[in-house]
């Protein structure tokens, strides 16, 4: 998951993933980034299958620590028990527009590539796009050709 933003919370993030032990040698595989697509009538699909991924994820109780940096801690107890509950459906509603804002990145390819620059910087030494919905595979694309491309 991306499970990151901009400033000064990235020293704490970095901290807390090497206690979770996914940082080793500044080597951090970025937990998920997202793409969501810029056209508005795809973005709804894929804002849907993203707050689902999102809500599974920030149910298990390693991702914890990383969503009460954010403030979000009891909303990562709620969905743990919802997950328990199997209630899938309404651990996805439980993700807001500002959780879904924290933890993707959209627009057109040049957009998320600079966003994914910005929240992970020199962070991550591996990233995946992770889009758990019907991605434009040439959009992908563009956005890995532009992070491979330059800093």
């Amino acid at each position: 998951m991306p499970w990151g933003r901009p400033a000064a919370r990235m020293e704490e993030y970095v901290s807390t993933l090497r206690d979770l032990g996914a940082v080793r040698h500044r080597r951090a595989a970025a937990p998920g980034g997202r793409v969501l697509p810029p056209h508005p009538e795809q973005r709804a699909a894929a804002e849907a299958g993203v707050r689902r991924q999102i809500a599974f994820s920030a149910s298990t109780p390693a991702y914890r620590p990383v969503l009460e940096l954010h403030g979000w801690g009891e909303l990562a107890d709620r969905l743990n028990r919802l997950s328990r509950q199997q209630a899938w459906a309404e651990m996805a509603t439980a993700i807001d527009d500002d959780l879904l804002d924290a933890f993707a990145v959209s627009g057109d390819a040049a957009a998320v590539a600079a966003q994914v620059r910005e929240r992970l910087g020199d962070v991550a030494g591996r990233l995946s796009l992770n889009t758990p919905y019907a991605a434009d595979h040439e959009q992908v694309l563009e956005v890995t050709a532009l992070l491979r491309g330059s800093p």
